[in-house]
């Protein structure tokens, strides 16, 4: 995964890393993965998540599921988030099996938007696409990001208790985002670059700097 993760640090820091695409798989939110690096204290401006209500939890877990898996959204999502092929997309999925995914990244190529992958290969590889395509979301990527994680996300076993407890892809995948956005930062500043970013709105000055960055950006970044 390290020459991808280079990979990926060069594509964040020449392109404007804009969009990630947070979408669940059954019950784990991904959305996690996108906010960690949105808005926080450290994160960089220019990262819009993109969050769609019928593909969360908190509108209905057990839909989300279904509608994760349907054809035909990604084109509204596309135009709604204004995605260019000025633009890096991250799309986030342990399986990479699902539809609008599947869909979502086969858009953004054919838009020439660079599409960054972050999967479980063993998981993607163990099972086949539910795209009419028949491809995977690693199969479609310009950067693959594995994520080690094992088949179906849980990895504890407990004596007495089946199947397997506690997903990792949250906290590995946060981890590696970071450090992608860390490294990307510094390729930034090598060049003389310095970009643009939040700072904690608890300490003292945080909120006068994030106001000016708001005041600036709100009208370009959907969520802001």
């Amino acid at each position: 995964m390290g020459r991808d993760v280079i990979i990926a640090c060069d594509f964040a820091s020449k392109e404007e890393v804009l969009s990630f695409l947070d979408k669940f798989q059954g019950r784990k939110p991904y959305v996690k993965i996108g906010m960690e690096l949105f808005y926080g204290a450290g994160g960089l401006l220019n990262i819009q998540p993109i969050l769609i209500d019928e593909l969360m939890l908190h509108i209905s877990a057990s839909e989300s599921t279904e509608k994760e898996r349907e054809e035909g959204l990604a084109e509204k999502i596309f135009q709604s988030y204004g995605i260019s092929s000025s633009d890096v997309i991250v799309i986030i999925s342990n399986s990479g099996r699902n539809g609008v995914v599947v869909d979502m990244a086969l858009l953004c190529k054919e838009r020439g938007v660079n599409v960054i992958a972050l999967t479980s290969l063993q998981h993607s590889l163990a099972g086949k696409s539910r795209h009419r395509c028949g491809k995977r979301l690693c199969e479609i990527a310009d950067v693959v990001l594995d994520n080690c994680g094992c088949l179906g996300d849980a990895c504890i076993e407990v004596s007495g208790v089946s199947g397997k407890i506690c997903a990792t892809s949250t906290v590995t995948g946060a981890l590696i985002l970071n450090s992608i956005v860390a490294r990307a930062v510094e390729i930034c500043a090598d060049m003389g670059f310095n970009p643009e970013h939040f700072c904690s709105a608890n300490v003292d000055g945080g909120d006068e700097i994030n106001n000016k960055l708001i005041a600036k950006y709100k009208k370009e970044i959907k969520h802001l």
